[in-house]
């Protein structure tokens, strides 16, 4: 029986519920963390995963021209997926980690 949705439906209420005037969903500022590379995203309590995997420069650092160890910007959600972007055009796309729990623990 998979429950993980209905589990994140209520902590992410209060992400969802910061929609605009005309009913969509608003962006939120947020510190993406990736000093192994772009591979999970927290809000709140809850984790969200890469949707094309990890992203990285090959050596488990972030990509050329992404910052280090964290990359300001601002997401949304949208449905099941949370979409980041920044002031430097990147965006990525993440979907709810298996088990609620980041795929991997960076130090």
């Amino acid at each position: 029986m998979r429950r993980w949705p209905v589990l994140l439906v209520a902590p992410l209420l209060g992400l969802s519920g910061c929609t605009s005037s005309a009913g969509e969903p608003s962006w939120r500022s947020v510190s993406l963390y990736m000093h192994c590379g772009i591979r999970d995203l927290q809000i709140d309590a809850n984790w969200f995963t890469r949707v094309d995997g990890v992203l990285d420069d090959g050596n488990g650092n972030p990509p050329s021209g992404w910052d280090n160890p964290e990359q300001r910007g601002e997401v949304k959600l949208v449905g099941d997926r949370v979409f980041f972007r920044d002031e430097h055009g990147h965006s990525e796309q993440f979907k709810p980690a298996p088990g609620n729990q980041p795929t991997t623990i960076c130090s």
